[in-house]
């Protein structure tokens, strides 16, 4: 059943670590053993197609580390395999990696409290698409799925702005970077994260990350951020975007203190305006103690 499935829907050639992947995205329910977080984010237009900025993040705390007493070291394997199909159940686009890790013993706490994120990038014609996302943690022979569907709608004319992301950190970037990534910016790279529970903090900052797609006509574009908690207005502010570079992209990071930010639900609004077009995006998030 799996060779057939294989040769209907995926032209290339299949990786050895993939074939397990697919077989559990196969089974019904799909398994359920461990959290993790997917999502295609919106970014810009390329000619007919719009780039999507993939995500797939996984809290190492979950994963199974093996100890090796002879080299005082752990080991770990995460395989990660994502698809986009269209309506007719189609694979349009697939992306995976694979993922062995050897951390030394004094390592390992460090390495259970972070998050294993990775990213891709894909352009996608107008449409519906499923998103089938797994993790497989090879260690414990366990895994977990997400499916979700993705829209894709044409952009209307005038000024845009991407969905907003949550920054894990900026990671920073030699040469010029991949001009297809959409993470990348003048700064470095954005690593994403899709948890939206933070620790409260009188240090550190909350930082997110979009970009604004700015239009040929209506002047300079003006930014403005509303901060609501618990549904009550809290805060605005309207910092000036930088110049848009020679494609009237306009990368963006907005960062703020933490200590500004009690417990309780928060969402942002930020909305772009550029003569009479318009264009607004949120975000939420928690703080807690």
């Amino acid at each position: 059943m799996i060779c057939r499935f294989l040769r209907s829907f995926i032209p290339t050639s299949l990786l050895v670590y993939e074939v397990a992947l697919l077989q559990a995205l196969n089974s019904i329910p799909l398994p359920r053993d461990f959290p993790f977080h997917s999502a295609a984010l919106r970014f810009g237009q390329d000619h007919d197609k719009f780039e999507y900025g993939l995500v797939i993040e996984v809290p190492m705390k979950d994963i199974t580390f093996t100890e090796d007493n002879v080299n005082n070291r752990y080991r770990a394997h995460v395989s990660v395999l994502a698809l986009f199909k269209n309506q007719k159940g189609e694979i349009v686009e697939r992306f995976s990696h694979d993922l062995p890790l050897y951390p030394a013993a004094d390592k390992l706490e460090q390495l259970r409290r972070g998050n294993f994120i990775q990213t891709f990038h894909v352009n996608l014609a107008p449409g519906r698409y499923t998103l089938d996302s797994i993790v497989m943690d090879r260690e414990a022979q366990k895994a977990s799925a997400r499916r979700s569907a993705v829209v894709v709608l044409p952009r209307p004319p005038g000024v845009g702005i991407s969905s907003m992301a949550l920054i894990r950190r900026v990671e920073p970037q030699g040469g010029e970077g991949d001009p297809q990534d959409p993470f990348h910016f003048q700064g470095g790279k954005v690593v994403p994260t899709l948890e939206e529970s933070i620790t409260a903090s009188a240090a550190g900052e909350l930082s997110y990350y979009f970009v604004v797609y700015t239009s040929n006509a209506g002047g300079k574009p003006q930014l403005t951020m509303q901060f609501s908690k618990d549904g009550t207005a809290v805060g605005q502010a309207s910092p000036e975007l930088p110049a848009p570079d020679k494609d009237g992209v306009i990368p963006y990071v907005a960062s703020l203190p933490l200590a500004n930010f009690t417990p309780g639900n928060y969402e942002v609004r930020t909305i772009v305006k550029q003569g009479s077009s318009v264009a607004e995006e949120r975000t939420a998030f928690s703080v807690h103690p």
